[in-house]
């Protein structure tokens, strides 16, 4: 698509604008949406910074664009979808949770023997709630768990929508490595901060409830029996720690947020969502 009335949109030529080569942000688009089939427009005007290229797309009528979250500025985000999946905009519930489809982890690597106390002080602190703060203060998406109320979507059944009402979302989803059960690394330290906002809020065990999902399976009944025993990991990881939690439920493979095929599909679709009556 070379203009924007093939989208019923104004007639005018498509500016496309893109990071440089160096660039993460690049390296994250080209995987997560060019992947192996497509590539890069040779008329795309390519950018060494986030915030040159949100702010020349913010002052042309006919570009597009990606950018980090942190530059989006006067730029207007666009709800993205992931195969046959709602439409998500990059909001802070949907990126924290990483159910926005071009969400991504930042990681920090040191050393497997590493003895500098500074350097472990550092990630120590980074990862604690005054370091996730500074994440928040400067225009990326903080780690800190928040609740909020969803944005109203039709495609959301109605039988989901009774589940939750009288519940607000939490902005953490838990998801699972090696197998269908086990929680990853990130899972991990997300149970700490749930604790933390359970206790914040003084939360009654029935006060929180753990919804799980299974990705694609052969038939319903195997996809809800898994999307519970996800929620019931949660559920007894909780338990372990100290922390009671007594509404979990299961519900399939119904509102998947990616493409169903591969390891991708796997690990978006199979998660744990978080809500609470505060």
């Amino acid at each position: 698509i070379s203009n924007w009335k093939a989208l019923g949109g104004q007639d005018q030529p498509v500016s496309l604008y893109a990071r440089d080569n160096n660039s993460g942000t690049w390296d994250t688009f080209k995987n997560l949406v060019l992947g192996k089939k497509h590539t890069l427009s040779t008329s795309a005007r390519r950018f060494e910074s986030n915030d040159q290229l949100s702010e020349t797309v913010s002052n042309d009528p006919g570009a597009i664009g990606f950018t980090g979250v942190a530059s989006i500025n006067n730029s207007k985000v666009l709800a993205v979808s992931d195969g046959e999946s709602r439409a998500l905009l990059p909001v802070q519930l949907s990126i924290a949770t990483e159910d926005y489809p071009l969400a991504r982890r930042l990681y920090f690597y040191t050393s497997s023997n590493n003895s500098n106390n500074l350097v472990n002080e550092f990630i120590a602190y980074t990862g604690a709630y005054e370091g996730q703060e500074v994440v928040n203060d400067t225009g990326f998406v903080s780690q800190n768990i928040i609740a909020s109320q969803p944005a109203e979507d039709p495609t959301v059944p109605d039988t989901f929508k009774k589940l939750v009402n009288g519940y607000q979302r939490l902005s953490v989803n838990f998801r699972f490595s090696e197998g269908r059960t086990r929680l990853d690394n990130k899972a991990e330290r997300d149970l700490e901060r749930l604790i933390a906002f359970i206790d914040q809020h003084e939360l009654a065990p029935e006060n929180i409830m753990l919804i799980g999902y299974s990705d694609r399976q052969s038939n319903e009944l195997r996809a809800q029996l898994i999307s519970e025993i996800r929620a019931l990991s949660v559920k007894k990881a909780l338990k372990k720690r100290g922390k009671v939690i007594k509404a979990y439920t299961g519900y399939g493979q119904y509102m998947p947020l990616a493409t169903t095929d591969g390891n991708k599909g796997v690990f978006k679709n199979g998660r744990v969502e978080v809500w609470a009556q505060l």
